[in-house]
């Protein structure tokens, strides 16, 4: 059931260019061939199921993204509570059955400490300091809309772009 009514050889179109049975080109020459209000109104149409198809599929994506934090936060809990257990018991690991739990150190570089006397980063040696230099974009723009010339930027024409009423 689609959100508005769509004649039956657009859906049929519409299947078929989504299953990936008839090529784009195939597509748009059968949209084409319509008189122009109704390949208009059938081109509006598609458009609004494939938005409330799109909005639906983002929603069902968050719900499973959240399932998944919620399953990984619990096997999280679940692993610290062991090292916590093997911490206690002064064990490197213990056996679980057809598991085994092992305390491993972490890999890669080891983490990097800062003591409460470091220096702010504008007043350590630059050797050991990343600067990131970019465009103030507010400023530049408020001088070129000032009338201020700089030879480097302009305020550029705005794009456009299609609003389904």
């Amino acid at each position: 059931m689609t959100l508005y009514e769509i004649t039956e050889d657009i859906l049929d179109l519409k299947s078929k260019y989504e299953s990936g049975e008839i090529s784009e080109e195939a597509f748009e020459d059968t949209l084409s061939s319509l008189p122009v209000e109704e390949k208009l109104e059938s081109i509006a149409k598609l458009i609004r199921t494939w938005e409330a198809e799109g909005d639906a599929l983002k929603a069902e994506a968050k719900k499973f993204s959240d399932r998944a934090s919620v399953a990984f936060n619990g096997a999280d809990r679940l692993k610290a509570r062991v090292q916590s257990f093997l911490a206690s018991t002064e064990a490197t690991e213990a056996n679980a059955g057809l598991f085994k739990f092992r305390l491993v150190k972490n890999g890669g570089k080891a983490p990097l400490e800062f003591f409460a006397n470091a220096p702010d980063p504008s007043q350590a040696d630059p050797k050991l300091t990343n600067l990131r230099y970019e465009f103030n974009k507010d400023a530049i723009r408020a001088k070129l809309e000032a009338g201020e010339e700089i030879p480097w930027a302009k305020i550029g024409e705005r794009g456009t772009h299609v609003r389904l009423l």
